[in-house]
Order: structure tokens, then C-alpha cells, then sequence
């Protein structure tokens, strides 16, 4: 498993408090850093949520406690479960490509106003990050 280190409290209600847009800004920087980001997992698969279009988006989050605190419900049998940078770009984007389904980035309990993105809508933003790396 990737090294994530325990996320600080303060971080943690700060994050999760920000609005769908800055949450998305933040999973981006953070999926860059770490190389990895995390869903939530059963014996059934991964999980997925629906859309407003009636559409399959895929919930992604940047760190494991951020997807555990939305195992409940529905959702409570299952296990914050990482995902590397490699296989998400070797094997999830081109599945999603196919399948049509969307990505639901960083959702909070409670929150609507999560950010959806294409596969490739996300495949930019993680390459402009991971760029920005190169040139320091």
C-alpha cells in the first residue's frame, strides 16, 4: 500500500468542508503527490454511484480515511481500496472510455455538490499536476 501518512484532524474537517470544486483542486494535487488514489471495495466490486443523467460515475477520493468515512449505508461493507496512478491510466480510463462511465471526485457524506468528470477530463488534470513536478 502506498505510504499516505494519518491525516491531521484540522486538514481533515477543513478539507472535507470545502465546496465540490476546491475538494476536486485538492484530490488532484493530492492524487499527483501520492501517485495514488482510493475507492471503496467489496466482494461485488467497486462501487459506483449514479448521475443526475442516469449515468455510472466511479466515486474516487485522495486518501484512504476520506473514503472510509463514506462506507456506511448502502456502502458499509466495504474497504477504502487504493488505486495506483499507473493501472487508473493504463486500465481504469480506458475501461471507463468504453463503458461510458464518469467519475464522481472526492464525494463527502451529505454533500451534493460532488464534481463529475469524464475520463478524460480527468486524465488532464492529473497530467497538468504531475507536469507542474517535472519543472521543479
Amino acid at each position: 500500500q502506498p505510504n499516505t501518512c494519518q491525516m491531521r484532524q484540522e486538514e481533515y474537517n477543513a478539507v472535507t468542508a470545502l465546496p465540490g470544486s476546491e475538494r476536486l483542486d485538492y484530490a488532484v494535487k493530492r492524487i499527483a503527490d501520492w501517485e495514488c488514489m482510493w475507492g471503496l471495495h467489496n466482494d461485488d466490486g467497486w462501487v459506483l454511484v449514479g448521475t443526475d443523467e442516469g449515468r455510472e460515475a466511479v466515486p474516487v477520493w485522495p486518501h484512504p480515511e476520506f473514503a472510509q468515512a463514506c462506507a456506511t449505508g448502502a456502502w458499509s461493507n466495504t474497504v477504502a481500496t487504493a488505486i495506483t496512478l499507473e493501472a487508473w491510466t493504463e486500465r481504469w480510463i480506458p475501461g471507463m472510455r468504453k463503458d461510458g462511465t464518469l467519475i464522481a471526485v472526492f464525494p463527502v457524506n451529505g454533500e451534493q455538490n460532488t464534481v463529475i468528470v469524464t475520463p478524460d477530463q480527468m486524465l488532464a488534470l492529473l497530467e497538468e499536476e504531475l507536469e507542474k513536478y517535472e519543472l521543479e
